[in-house]
């Protein structure tokens, strides 16, 4: 707090040198005197979250501090089927590494969940590849897991969003887009890629569709789960 940051100086030189002092800032203004005070006065250090490319290289390291052998490519497909949780991602590995020593794609499928968002983005990409069959399979999946027919509508409007954001960036990069826009650069990567293959009309007509689903979804009786087969299939 305000009171907190005007005494920081005064706190810092009142800590009795055997005791340690921790400050943790998940967010912190670099333009403040509480900022420049911790720059110059502490042993400051900054954890910044790892992207896609870091958490890929993060992992074949560690898989090889463990004795293990695991290949960049494979890794990048990891993070890709369970997202960027680094705690998440060390227990697979973890996990995998228990399995086999050295980890392919093959035992990353069979031994991992991948999560539904990444589940929704394939789905998607299958729609937009014509693959209707595959997407209806993947649909399947989903609520054969227990996922309400109201979280894949969800997880759909969330993917065509950042389909949206990344259509409408034109040539900005998804760093870029993230840093615009606030939205994780992770998913931004691979809603750029579907964006590339879609026109700006069918996307806006995709996004109206699913919308009125999810309106009538919440004001008529409407029978969801064949209405999100019907809006896959027309995709």
């Amino acid at each position: 707090n305000k009171d907190f940051a005007d005494r920081i100086e005064q706190i810092i030189s009142s800590t009795p040198e055997w005791c340690g002092l921790v400050l943790y800032e998940p967010q912190i203004d670099r333009r403040t005197n509480y900022f420049k005070v911790l720059k110059s006065q502490t042993e400051y250090k900054e954890f910044n979250e790892l992207d896609v490319h870091g958490l890929a290289k993060w992992l074949v390291e560690q898989a090889k501090k463990d004795s293990g052998e695991l290949s960049f490519a494979d890794a990048n497909y990891l993070v890709q089927r369970l997202g960027t949780n680094q705690t998440l991602l060390y227990n697979e590995l973890q996990k995998l590494l228990t399995y086999n020593r050295k980890i392919t794609r093959q035992t990353i499928d069979e031994l991992t969940e991948a999560t539904p968002q990444s589940r929704i983005f394939e789905l998607l990409n299958a729609a937009f590849s014509d693959q209707k069959q595959k997407a209806l399979r993947l649909y399947g999946e989903q609520r054969a897991q227990k996922v309400e027919p109201q979280e894949v509508l969800a997880m759909i409007v969330w993917q065509l969003r950042l389909i949206a954001l990344a259509k409408y960036a034109g040539q900005k990069s998804p760093a870029q887009i993230s840093k615009d826009s606030g939205a994780s650069e992770y998913p931004l990567k691979s809603a750029k890629t579907l964006a590339e293959r879609v026109t700006e009309e069918k996307l806006q007509q995709l996004v109206d569709y699913i919308l009125e689903l999810d309106l009538k979804a919440k004001t008529t009786s409407l029978d969801l789960d064949e209405a999100l087969k019907t809006y896959i299939v027309t995709i």
